[in-house]
């Protein structure tokens, strides 16, 4: 057996997970099943068939030839006979010279051909997609674009978004159908860190350390050795660790790996005699894929595996079978084939060298239909539409039959829910248990469902009308790529906007890739999410994605390959109100939100959707409507408007001196600024005529607020109509001051609108007819320019700008709304959040 099949050999091993027959979960179970048949391709299937793949060629090898012909020059020697003159001698020579096959050199070229190729996109793990054009230099499949974009593992799915803390399970003795000796590594205590989007601390990333109380056990004739998830402490170290460590790494809490030997120190020197079986298996040296002993023990093995399945990122390719042999015909074309050879070789040496391909095809195809097989099967376990564990609904009391009262009022868990979240042992009437009555005056309470038996669940929603429709909002659990795949059936084209706030892929929120593709992950990862975003959006709805600089170029591309580059609204620029000045170049203060649309002129058809609430408005409303049943005087409501916006004032002041932020800066990124010439008010009925101020009680009128607008023409190109006093469109005339009787000036470049009615037009607007609505505002006398009113409620939103300056902590502000801190994630910048929501609703 050859050097080049054995080390053929020992890749399959690592490719097919054979070098781990000891793991008793997930795929590994499926690799145990067919264990068998794999390990007969390789020790007793794949050696013969390319050993009779070659078998013609035995008449002719080489070897063989040689030695017929040393054997025939020692007879004729013997013979006292020139070996050179004999027919013998010159036949061998002559086929030697256009026969012979070297057969052990094609079997090793055949074995060297597979090794390389399968070694050439298998790393650690993972195949990836990189075709080798010529050393160093790769191609990538072209179509055409204008522009192309590809990353790394473009062709396979990202499978890890969060920790895997599952039970982890192997066995000591796999053949053994008695006694298996199984062992398990179980957490019994996992401090909060990374989940989802919350990113663990700097410094404070958590490892697996065993546990200090009781670390190892013995359940149901299996072994279980137990683990904490927390961040390493200086107190982790043992003497005999930290004096074998170096001075530098002894003064800082220990790492994985150092921990790992720590446990395995700790376990292996165990003393208990009911543990001594386990503990002589576990001391062994693990078995490599090659069958070599490593100088390393099984215990030390598995452990390094169980921490490296919560560092690393996995992804599954997409279509490995189809991809395999597209690059397998790559291959054998540029790295196999060569024309020249054939060109001026004998019929012979060609047919040996097209029968040299033909094995490597045929032996590598059934590789790689074995490999596709397994792939697939991973593939199509990860795309399989999940399972919903548990589904719990939140309730208002007054949408619960009152019937099921009784049932509440008992239940202490919910009590306690409402006591922690609510305060509601505050309130008049509260007592413990809860009374029916004391329910029955607070309706808006929310019931969970988690907190009361099935039985009660199933009588709560079959009592509930259109259940389907009524719900107001659905919260999901899952990994995302998951949650977004079982809700396209529920939610296709439902959604008129999605913001997602995705992983920066910083140094602090990376994507720990083991072959250190950061950004071809991250990619991977985005791409495959917004495509199931995607058929989630209605046509005329929007897809808002946060991102910072690191990975805003990547992010464009993958948005684009989605969407369409042409349906790309814009790009948002919110700046921080914050700087570094230890940097050596540019403070970065500003992050990104990206906007596509999923139609770009459906959306635009929808005027409302990029304008935005216009900061104030709110509480300018909240003050009319507080005011507007006492009826004050114009002057008494302006003056409150007024301290309104000085109170705003003072505390935008407040926050810059807190923040240190000069004021004059701080002014100009005043939210409300925009709102403060709405100053003005006055009366009007529900059909928007003119009330005067004595009479707006007797209408019932309501307080409308304005401005002044300007009323100049807009500076462009203008017909000369405007400037022909006999026409109708004449734009320079000057109107009569109602009080004093006399001419106000015109806008320097004549009025935007003309001065009488048009007979032909009814709903244009004219000075006439602005005026006789009192939507003039005139000045004091006829020295001023008559400006038209601009009431706020008929421009209670903004046009979208690109830039704004409305940095703040989503976190700081939840936690303020509800009066405690928060572990839900949530945004950087809410108000952003709050636009979208308002916008698009």
């Amino acid at each position: 057996m050859s050097k080049q099949f054995e080390k053929l050999v020992d890749l399959l091993r690592e490719l097919f997970q054979l070098d781990q027959p000891d793991l008793d979960f997930g795929i590994y179970r499926i690799m145990h099943a067919k264990a068998d048949e794999l390990t007969q391709f390789l020790e007793r299937d794949l050696l013969p068939q390319v050993k009779t793949a070659f078998s013609q060629y035995t008449t002719a090898d080489k070897a063989e030839l040689q030695a017929a012909l040393a054997k025939a020059i020692d007879q004729a020697t013997a013979l006292g006979v020139d070996p050179e003159s004999t027919g013998k001698v010159k036949e061998l020579r002559q086929r030697l010279a256009n026969e012979s096959v070297d057969v052990a050199a094609l079997e090793a070229e055949v074995y060297d051909h597979l090794y390389s190729f399968f070694r050439r996109y298998y790393q650690e793990g993972d195949f990836l997609a990189k075709r080798v054009y010529k050393p160093g230099v790769y191609a990538i499949p072209y179509e055409g674009e204008e522009v192309k974009l590809h990353w790394a593992n473009r062709d396979q799915y990202y499978i890890k978004t969060s920790e895997y803390l599952r039970d982890y399970a192997f066995t000591l003795k796999p053949g053994d159908a008695k006694d298996p000796m199984r062992v398990h590594f179980r957490l019994v205590d996992a401090v909060e860190g990374e989940h989802g989007n919350v990113k663990a601390a700097e410094g404070k990333d958590r490892v697996f350390i065993l546990a200090t109380d009781d670390p190892i056990g013995e359940e149901d004739g299996e072994l279980i050795i137990r683990f904490e998830y927390r961040p390493s402490r200086l107190e982790d170290w043992t003497d005999e660790a930290r004096e074998a460590a170096t001075a530098a790494a002894a003064k800082k809490p220990p790492t994985q790996k150092e921990l790992s030997a720590i446990a395995v120190a700790r376990i292996l020197k165990t003393t208990d005699a009911k543990f001594a079986k386990w503990i002589a298996e576990l001391a062994k040296p693990h078995a490599k894929a090659s069958g070599e002993q490593a100088d390393y023990s099984r215990l030390q093995a598995n452990l390094y595996r169980y921490a490296a399945r919560n560092t690393f990122d996995y992804f599954i390719h997409k279509d490995l079978g189809d991809f395999l042999r597209r690059e397998m015909d790559f291959y054998i074309k540029n790295e196999v084939m060569h024309l020249d050879d054939v060109e001026s070789e004998t019929a012979a040496r060609v047919e040996q060298y097209l029968s040299k391909i033909k094995v490597i095809r045929r032996i590598a195809g059934k590789l790689i239909d074995f490999l596709g097989q397994l792939e697939d099967f991973q593939r199509k376990l990860w795309l399989k539409k999940k399972f919903v564990v548990e589904t719990s609904y939140l309730v208002t009391l007054d949408r619960v039959p009152e019937d099921l009262y009784p049932v509440v009022a008992k239940s202490a868990p919910q009590t306690t829910e409402w006591v922690r979240l609510l305060g509601i042992d505050k309130l008049d009437g509260f007592s413990e248990p809860l009374s029916v009555d004391f329910l029955k005056e607070n309706g808006s309470l929310v019931l969970d469902t988690r907190f009361f038996a099935p039985e009660f669940v199933d009588s709560l929603v079959a009592n509930l009308p259109n259940l389907d429709q009524s719900l107001r909002g659905v919260l999901v659990h899952s990994d995302n790529f998951h949650a977004l795949s079982i809700a396209q059936a529920r939610f296709k084209e439902t959604f008129k906007s999605i913001y997602i706030d995705p992983p920066y892929n910083t140094d602090s929120s990376s994507i720990p890739y083991k072959n250190d593709y950061k950004h071809s992950s991250f990619a991977t990862l985005m791409r495959d999410r917004l495509a199931a975003c995607h058929p989630l959006l209605k046509p005329d709805g929007a897809i808002f994605v946060s991102i910072d600089k690191t990975e805003r170029t990547v992010l464009e591309h993958a948005l684009d390959e989605v969407f369409g580059a042409d349906n790309h609204i814009e790009e948002l620029i919110w700046t921080q109100a914050t700087a570094n000045s230890q940097l050596p170049n540019y403070s970065t203060n500003h992050e990104y939100v990206e906007v596509y649309a999923k139609n770009r002129a459906s959306v635009e058809a929808d005027k409302q959707m990029f304008r935005e609430p216009k900061p104030g408005y709110v509480e300018v409303m909240e003050l009319v409507a507080r005011l507007n049943p006492d009826y004050p005087t114009p002057d008494k409501i302006e003056t409150d408007i007024k301290a309104l916006f000085q109170e705003h004032i003072d505390q935008l002041k407040a926050e810059a001196e807190a923040n240190e932020q000069d004021w004059a800066d701080a002014k100009r990124q005043d939210p409300w600024r925009g709102l403060y010439p709405y100053n003005r008010a006055e009366y009007r009925d529900d059909a928007g005529r003119f009330v005067a101020p004595e009479r707006a009680e007797q209408c019932k009128a309501s307080i409308w607020i304005w401005s002044e607008l300007p009323t100049g023409a807009p500076a462009s190109k203008q017909s000369p109509t405007t400037k022909d006093p006999k026409h109708p469109n004449y734009r320079y005339y000057r109107p009569i001051h109602p009080i004093t009787g006399k001419p106000c000036p015109h806008p320097q470049g004549g009025w935007k609108f003309p001065q009488k009615p048009d007979e032909n037009d009814g709903e244009r607007r004219s000075f006439e007819s602005l005026a006789a609505d009192h939507r003039i505002a005139w000045g004091e006398d006829e020295s001023k320019v008559p400006r038209t009113k601009g009431f706020l409620h008929e421009v209670e939103t903004n046009i979208g700008t690109s830039v704004f300056y409305e940095y703040n902590d989503g976190e700081a502000e939840l936690a303020s709304m509800f009066g405690c801190p928060t572990s839900t994630h949530v945004s950087q910048n809410g108000r952003l959040e709050e636009r979208r929501v308002l916008s698009s609703s």
